[in-house]
C-alpha cells in the first residue's frame, strides 16, 4: 500500500497549525487573567470543583448522562440507542 503522508506533512498545513498554537495561548492567557481578577472567595470555590474526586465524578456523569444516554437505554434501547446516535454526530 502506498504511503499517504510521505514528508510527515504538507506545507498546507502550517497556517492552521500556527493560528491554532496562537488561538490556544490567547484562550489561556485570557483564563489565567480572569481567574486573577475573581474574588478570593470565588477562586476558592472554583479550585473547590477542581477536586480530582469530583472531576471523575462530573466527567463520569457527562459519559453516561449526556453522551451514551445510559436511563434511556434502559427504558427502550432502540431510542438510546438513537440518542446516542446523535449525540456523537452520525
Amino acid at each position: 500500500m502506498r504511503e499517504r503522508i510521505l514528508e510527515g506533512y504538507h506545507p498546507f498545513i502550517l497556517p492552521f497549525t500556527i493560528a491554532l498554537g496562537i488561538l490556544l495561548v490567547f484562550l489561556f492567557v485570557a483564563l489565567v487573567k480572569i481567574f486573577i481578577k475573581l474574588p478570593y472567595r470565588e477562586r476558592k470555590k472554583l479550585l473547590k470543583l477542581l477536586n480530582p474526586e469530583i472531576l471523575i465524578k462530573t466527567i463520569k456523569d457527562i459519559l453516561t448522562d449526556s453522551l451514551l444516554h445510559i436511563k434511556i437505554f434502559k427504558r427502550n434501547p432502540l431510542l438510546g440507542y438513537m440518542h446516542s446516535s446523535i449525540a456523537f454526530g452520525w
